[in-house]
């Protein structure tokens, strides 16, 4: 099996990966079977990214190889077809809705373009300025307005 190809499933019509991204829902498992329908998984001949790009450009990319390479086989079924798709959907609107938490902004701009002020940065202000430094006691700066806190 090619890891960075796409692979197709023959009951389902579902695309995948190859499981080089374990943990992802459209990881085709282990043995090489689907993770909707358990159908049997052909490769495309097609690299993942190439997939998505000719998939962008063309919204009916995807029906194209389930004509093509999927149904010919005799193993497609519309209805599993459904509910796989039903279920890509749900898993995808509930992964987008999660919103990262604890990620620090700056408190002037609320920019999260921001670095982590280090050691030798902080020693050399303090060294030429003294306690006059603006480095003291702060640990970050936004490099939008750079403002440190």
């Amino acid at each position: 099996m090619n890891l960075e190809n796409t692979y197709i499933c023959t009951v389902c019509g579902i695309t995948c990966m190859w499981a080089s991204t374990r943990g992802r829902y459209e990881d085709i498992d282990e043995k090489g079977y689907c993770p909707f329908c358990r159908g049997e998984m052909i490769d495309t001949n097609i690299e993942f990214l190439d997939f998505i790009k000719k998939s962008k450009k063309d919204p009916d990319f995807e029906n194209n190889l389930i004509e093509t390479m999927v149904k010919p086989l005799g193993k497609f079924d519309p209805s599993k077809q459904k509910k796989s798709n039903k279920s890509i959907e749900l898993r995808r609107a509930s992964s987008s809705s999660i919103k990262p938490t604890n990620i620090p902004k700056c408190p002037t701009c609320q920019s999260t373009n921001i670095r982590k002020i280090g050691g030798i940065e902080r020693g050399t202000s303090i060294a030429v300025f003294g306690l006059f430094s603006k480095k003291i006691n702060k640990t970050f700066k936004c490099n939008n307005c750079d403002y440190t806190w």
